[in-house]
């Protein structure tokens, strides 16, 4: 808890602190694409996406396997 908190500021631990946050957020967005289908298909039905329905669980599946 204390390495948590008191994160060390050397380049090694650092760089996994970012890394794990980041993880984190491309994670809970690649979820609220599957759980809230309007998140991934909405969004991309505006942007003029052809097959906004595949095409978003298709990038859902690509961020995850490539995280």
């Amino acid at each position: 808890m204390n390495w948590l908190l008191n994160p060390p500021v050397d380049n090694q631990a650092s760089i996994i602190i970012i890394r794990l946050i980041c993880g984190a957020v491309f994670l809970s967005e690649g979820i609220l694409k599957f759980v809230y289908p309007n998140q991934g298909v909405g969004r991309f039905t505006k942007l003029g996406f052809p097959v906004p329905d595949v095409t978003a669980h298709v990038i859902a599946n690509w961020k995850y396997l490539a995280g």
